[in-house]
């Protein structure tokens, strides 16, 4: 049987005490008369756990076939000034509705980026439609609102995207398992 996680504390009452013996449920275990169960708040996530965290609920917007990219862009009071996610720009079409030729081509025919005989996004069989989150992101937010910031994507940027990202105030980018200190050469 399943055991009751130790965090988890359960308030029996008398009845409920009673009832349990009689049915001989483990220790924890609680037939609901009247018992209150007390579960404890969850850690509070780290500002960049919540970054990232962010950066995949504005994923789920991606407007692409093959992958589901977010980006946040976070002051360094934690508040937030842009989000972007990978899709084509406004009234440009859409890869979701056949309209982004890498898209429509099967992995077979475009290998994917981090596959062997990968194609450039831009030129060729493999291009593609979109604006990654990273740019999606950044133009959405001004210089002064950039200014040591913090940019959570939830993969680490493409050469182009660090490329775009080196050359404005952001303080650092954040990816899960990565972090790039933008101060630093």
């Amino acid at each position: 049987m399943t055991e009751v996680p130790q965090q988890i504390r359960v308030n029996h009452t008398e009845e409920c005490k009673a009832k349990t013996a009689e049915v001989s449920l483990p220790e924890g275990w609680c037939v609901g008369a009247g018992c209150t169960v007390t579960i404890p708040p969850a850690p509070r996530p780290t500002w960049d756990q919540y970054g990232l965290a962010l950066a995949e609920t504005v994923a789920t917007r991606a407007d692409c076939s093959r992958r589901k990219v977010g980006a946040v862009i976070m002051r360094p009071d934690h508040s937030i000034v842009a989000t972007g996610y990978n899709g084509a720009p406004a009234k440009q079409g859409s890869c979701l509705k056949g309209d982004c030729p890498r898209g429509r081509a099967s992995t077979e025919e475009v290998p994917g980026y981090d596959q062997p005989g990968a194609s450039s996004y831009d030129i060729g069989a493999g291009t593609c439609i979109a604006l990654h989150a990273e740019q999606n992101a950044l133009l959405r937010a001004s210089w002064d609102e950039m200014q040591d910031s913090v940019l959570y994507v939830t993969c680490e940027p493409c050469g182009g995207c660090m490329r775009m990202v080196l050359g404005t105030p952001l303080r650092a980018v954040v990816w899960p398992g990565g972090y790039r200190d933008l101060r630093q050469p």
